[in-house]
């Protein structure tokens, strides 16, 4: 992502800086205004307009959760106080978090690729051109310029991540507790965070080197004049590097059955390396996550405490009073039995679904057709979705947290009661370092592309058929909030099985350049790999070689 224009080179730094600026241009501009109202990218949770009404409730001298609109919670309160009812200024707390946001995955990525190149590392794109490209995500500007509060709990996923990777256990908790308080899904990136401190963050570049090296030795293999037809022993890299051995001490002066062996030889090098990859995570270092965890509560606690104070002349509203009580069984004070507290009317709120705005996600319109009666079951189920993906996908890919938290992001953006267009940002950000080798071998990539484009097209469209020409109902605008629901589901099930086929191609378990089933010249995609492959080219070649003697 670079030009010139005359004798001025514009890199990924001019880019960003650019970006900024659109940002803040946007909102001097007015252009947040009309977003304030629009259901892809304001939902009752983010909305500015509820945070306007809590910071005037409390300038009235009542608590900002006295009433129904206000969901935010207080520390986000304290921190657009200054800004939020600017004309002008809204956006800048948004606006510093992206800048921010975008600093953390330039770091991240810079950590990952250890300071290669894009293309050495296997990436498709740099760390610059990664937090250049964030900035100028059109959901991530309009999240921003619409002053909801997703741009801070982008913002708190990032860092997290980055503290993740960096194995930082401050930063990482504080990234957790931070996203949690803001927005509560980010909670369920504590899985792959605790697989990061335990095993380390995965090596993408490392992983993309093994399967090349795997791939070029069956390649020169193939070059010496054989065609492999699988066979060979899975017995292990001992076995095969012994049996090696002894097929080169048998070739003799045979240049050809040398050859063989020698690729063979290779192979065997590359799938042992491809192995050890994994092996040097199987010791997990329980201290540094409980190092992890302790920082997580300290944060937590910090928060709740931090919320209390800024709500001080509202004891009603606060939150750890009722904490107390609740732990020692004890009956809350007065005060707290006035009002809802600031946990209750923002977490609560999320969890109890109590408003059906409608919105780009799944949950607002099946709650509305149910009875009362079965509205609490209905919610726990669709709550229960976005969790059981954490187990299943932490347990299948242990040593790929970053791909864990990649699509736990992309489960909790589709799964959310309130999702919205500022959602998309994340997942969409790390899928060039998560998936740097997944993407290289998807082929649907201009049908996914299409999709999306389609989906913004048509979600506005349903929307103003239905409340503004009032030609419609409310099914033509929840299909296509349906449909974006497949295309979170399509891209998931592709990126969770192009891993799986990364996997076995890095373990040596399919032979080929890793787009067929089983490519290769007669390779199978067995467990033999490109060990067993190459030794039956050897054997094959040693026995043409003896009988031409």
């Amino acid at each position: 992502m670079s030009g010139c224009i005359g004798n001025l080179c514009l890199g990924p730094a001019y880019y960003a800086t650019a970006a900024v600026v659109a940002r803040a241009s946007l909102a001097l501009l007015g252009a947040g205004e009309p977003l304030l109202w629009r259901p892809e990218v304001t939902t009752p949770l983010n909305s500015l307009l509820g945070v306007r009404e809590g910071l005037r409730m409390l300038q009235l001298g009542l608590s900002p959760y006295a009433g129904a609109s206000c969901h935010a919670p207080p520390l986000v309160l304290a921190l657009h106080a200054a800004t939020a009812a600017h004309p002008l200024l809204y956006a800048l707390p948004n606006t510093v978090a992206d800048a921010l946001a975008a600093l953390a995955l330039w770091r991240l990525a810079s950590l990952l690729c250890k300071g290669r190149s894009a293309d050495a590392s296997g990436m498709l794109l740099g760390p610059a051109s990664l937090a250049a490209a964030y900035l100028w995500n059109p959901v991530g500007i309009l999240a921003t310029i619409g002053g909801t509060t997703t741009p801070l709990e982008n913002l708190a996923v990032m860092a997290a991540l980055l503290g993740g990777a960096a194995r930082n256990a401050p930063l990482a908790a504080a990234g957790l507790v931070a996203g949690t308080y803001v927005g509560l899904h980010p909670l369920l990136l504590g899985v792959p965070l605790a697989i990061m401190f335990g095993r380390g963050c995965e090596d993408v570049t490392q992983l993309c080197d093994a399967r090349t090296a795997g791939s070029g030795s069956l390649a020169s293999q193939q070059g010496g004049g054989t065609s492999s037809s699988g066979g060979g022993g899975g017995g292990g890299e001992a076995g095969s590097g012994a049996e090696t051995s002894r097929r080169a001490a048998g070739a003799g002066s045979n240049p050809v059955a040398a050859a063989a062996t020698a690729a063979a030889a290779t192979a065997a090098a590359a799938e042992a390396a491809a192995r050890g990859l994994e092996r040097k995570r199987e010791r997990f270092e329980w201290m540094r996550c409980a190092e992890f965890a302790v920082f997580a509560v300290v944060w937590g606690g910090a928060l709740l405490w931090l919320s209390d104070l800024f709500l001080r002349a509202h004891p009603e509203a606060q939150c750890l009073p009722r904490l107390a009580a609740w732990a020692t069984a004890a009956a809350p004070p007065a005060a707290a039995r006035r009002g809802a507290c600031w946990l209750r009317a923002s977490h609560g709120f999320a969890l109890a679904v109590d408003d059906y705005t409608p919105n780009i996600g799944l949950f607002w319109y099946l709650l509305t057709e149910l009875f009362d009666a079965f509205r609490p079951f209905f919610t726990f189920v669709l709550h229960s979705h976005a969790v059981i993906f954490a187990a299943p996908l932490a347990l299948r890919f242990p040593g790929r947290p970053l791909f864990v938290a990649w699509a736990l992001l992309l489960a909790c953006a589709a799964l959310r009661p309130y999702p919205s267009a500022g959602d998309l940002a994340p997942w969409m950000a790390l899928a060039p370092l998560a998936l740097a080798q997944q993407l290289r071998q998807l082929r649907s990539a201009l049908f996914l592309v299409n999709a999306l484009v389609l989906l913004a097209v048509l979600g506005p469209a349903m929307w103003s058929q239905w409340i503004i020409v009032d030609a419609a109902n409310p099914n033509f605008f929840y299909s296509i909030t349906l449909l974006l629901g497949v295309f979170y589901v399509v891209v998931l099930v592709q990126a969770v099985l192009l891993t799986v086929r990364v996997e076995r191609l890095a373990a040596g378990k399919v032979v080929g350049d890793g787009l067929g089933a089983g490519g290769g010249s007669g390779g199978r995609g067995g467990d033999d790999g490109p060990v067993g492959a190459a030794a039956a080219g050897a054997t094959a070649v040693a026995a043409n070689g003896s009988v031409a003697e």
